[in-house]
């Protein structure tokens, strides 16, 4: 099962909220156009037990599809 999750607001960070939603989740992947700030923020708000990886893009050009599916699938740190 996959979800999304696309918060309108980044800060201050709804915790609560994404601890509701996340507190079933085995692994989250965050998208992010930056540096990879907003991670902490996720990591935080989840349980120990779930894993969090990121996919960041910080030169200006969008994140594509195939990006996030190789992140999915392992083939990329």
């Amino acid at each position: 099962k996959v979800g999304l999750l696309q918060l309108i607001t980044l800060w201050p960070s709804p915790v609560k909220l994404l601890s509701r939603y996340l507190r079933r989740a085995r692994r989250v992947f965050v998208v992010e156009h930056n540096l990879g700030q907003y991670v902490r923020e996720i990591e935080r708000a989840c349980a120990e037990n779930v894993k969090v990886r990121s996919v960041l893009h910080y030169d200006g050009s969008l994140i594509t599809p195939e990006k996030i599916i190789e992140a999915v699938q392992g083939r990329q740190a």
